[in-house]
């Protein structure tokens, strides 16, 4: 090949890329006239909840805020018991649960596989504060997505 060839390459091969590039630039063009109409549409919201007026006064927020203070409260009070908020559980709080197994031969232990914190498993049905507890594989896992259990031998699990 000689030097002749490659040099009418190289101009080929610029040319070629400008042309690509005006093409590219000519489609993304952005047209003036397409516009969005989100102002129209907080326009007309906002005149449905101001009707006849174009803003709701300061004055109506508080006058509402009264009202429900003395209206609705009284209401709800005489009605309903209302007891403070509790806790009552779960006291173990953990992550995404992908898939769950019950132990053929003892239906009191499951096994939890989650999302991104390995497997679990319970002997109490999962009930009770410290019911659930980490086991480790012996190998970097991360997610458990699915779990059998050996129906004849309970000790051999596949994640």
């Amino acid at each position: 090949m000689t030097g002749k060839f490659y040099i009418g390459l190289t101009l080929v091969s610029i040319f070629a890329f400008f042309f690509l590039l005006f093409g590219l630039f000519h489609r993304l063009k952005i047209s003036p006239s397409k516009t969005s109409d989100a102002l129209a549409a907080l326009t007309f919201l906002s005149a449905q909840r101001t009707y006849p007026n174009d803003t709701i006064p300061n004055a109506a927020h508080y006058a509402a805020f009264e009202y429900s203070y003395q209206n609705l409260k009284s209401g709800i009070s005489s009605t309903i018991s209302v007891e403070p908020w509790r806790t009552i559980g779960p006291h173990n709080i953990g992550g995404r649960t992908l898939t769950i197994a019950f132990n053929p031969q003892n239906p009191n232990t499951i096994y939890a596989g989650s999302a991104s914190g390995g497997l679990w498993k319970t002997k109490s049905a999962g009930i009770g504060p410290d019911a659930w507890n980490y086991v480790s594989t012996g190998f970097p896992v991360l997610g458990v997505s699915s779990i059998a259990i050996t129906p004849e031998d309970s000790n051999t699990i596949y994640i």
